[in-house]
C-alpha cells in the first residue's frame, strides 16, 4: 500500500464520481437486520441485563454522529465506558484497555457486540452494514477543513462495518480511511457489501484486530 497519508488537499481528485444509493439496497439493508435482531434478540437482552447487573445506569450509549448528506442521528451502542466519562466531550479511544472501559466493556468491545444496537439504527434507515463509519460532528468538521472530499464520504449511509475496518493499519488515520471510502462509494454493490461483510466476520472468528 502506498504512503495514503500524503494525499490530503491537493492530491485527491475534487471530481470524482459517486455512486448514488438506490431502494433495493435499502430494502436488502433493513430485512436483514430485522432478520438479525429477531435472531440475536436472546443476546441483546442477556447483554443489556448483564450491564445492569454491573451498576451501568444506562445500558444504551447514545451519541450524535453525522450521517447521510451531513444529516445528524443518534447512534446506539452498548454502553462500554463508566457513567459519566463519555460526557467530557470528543474523544477516541486507543485500545481496549483504556482505563475508562469497564472490564465487561472490554469483553463487549473484542467481541464487537457493542455494535449490536446499532441494528435499530439501519432499520430505522439511518445506517447499513456497510459503509463509511459515522464520525462524531466534531472530527467531521475538523476533517472536512484539512482533506478533501471529505464530505463525499456523506453520499451514503454510514455503516457498522466499512472498507477501513478491514484494513486496521488505516481505520484511526482520517487521512487514509478517506481513500479506501471514495473507492467503496464508487464500487459500491451488494457484491462488494456481502465480500466485506465476510472479511469483517473473518477478521473477527480468527480475532484479527478491526
Amino acid at each position: 500500500m502506498t504512503n495514503l497519508a500524503t494525499k490530503i488537499k491537493t492530491d485527491a481528485d475534487p471530481n470524482i464520481s459517486i455512486k448514488r444509493p438506490n431502494c433495493l439496497s435499502t430494502i436488502w439493508n433493513i430485512s436483514l437486520a430485522i432478520l438479525l435482531l429477531i435472531i440475536f434478540s436472546p443476546a441483546l437482552l442477556a447483554v443489556y441485563l448483564v450491564l445492569l447487573s454491573t451498576g451501568i445506569k444506562n445500558p444504551i450509549f447514545k451519541q450524535i454522529r453525522v450521517g447521510k448528506d451531513g444529516k445528524h442521528f443518534v447512534i446506539y451502542k452498548f454502553q462500554t465506558m463508566y457513567d459519566g466519562v463519555t460526557n467530557s466531550g470528543p474523544f477516541i479511544c486507543e485500545s481496549y484497555t483504556d482505563n475508562r472501559i469497564t472490564p465487561i466493556g472490554q469483553f463487549l468491545r473484542r467481541k464487537k457486540l457493542d455494535e449490536l444496537p446499532q441494528l435499530f439504527n439501519i432499520i430505522k434507515g439511518e445506517m447499513n452494514f456497510v459503509g463509511p463509519r459515522p464520525e462524531i460532528p466534531h472530527f467531521h468538521h475538523e476533517n472536512s477543513l484539512k482533506i478533501n472530499n471529505w464530505v463525499e464520504r456523506l453520499a451514503v449511509n454510514p455503516g457498522i462495518t466499512g472498507p477501513a475496518q478491514i484494513h486496521p493499519r488505516v481505520s484511526h488515520n482520517p487521512a487514509e480511511k478517506i481513500i479506501l471510502d471514495l473507492e467503496y462509494i464508487q464500487n459500491r454493490s451488494l457484491g462488494l457489501d456481502l465480500q466485506i461483510m465476510w472479511q469483517t466476520g473473518y477478521s473477527w472468528l480468527t480475532k484479527k484486530s478491526l
